[in-house]
């Protein structure tokens, strides 16, 4: 999981902008992803900036989040054999049936048959 984290924000640290920091920032914690305010502290910057920063690019601190997690879940389907259950848990997700609602959001298809 390490790795794959790694190699990602490789992929991020080549974009710009707060939403490419954020995401940089998620992902060094996957399924332990800190809060909006946490995440503010770290920039050094206000939750309110945070979000002001976000809204200007365009999205949301949940928005990137839900990215992230995305972006985390496909690595992990193709390039594991993690169950998806621990797949879940390594996102943060509550449970299972929450990540899988999740992914057929994300992708249109279940995690199943993804992989």
């Amino acid at each position: 999981m390490r790795r794959t984290c790694d190699e990602l924000l490789g992929e991020l640290q080549s974009a710009a902008g707060t939403a490419a920091q954020v995401s940089a920032l998620l992902m060094r914690s996957p399924g332990q992803f800190p809060d909006i305010e946490t995440v503010a502290a770290q920039l050094h910057t206000t939750s309110r900036t945070l979000r002001r920063r976000l809204q200007a690019e365009e999205t949301s601190f949940q928005q990137v989040l839900d990215e992230v997690r995305r972006r985390l879940a496909l690595e992990y389907l193709q390039n594991t054999t993690m169950s998806t259950d621990s797949i879940a848990a390594s996102l943060g997700f509550s449970d299972t049936a929450n990540f899988r609602h999740a992914f057929k959001r994300w992708t249109g298809r279940s995690p199943g048959s993804y992989r």
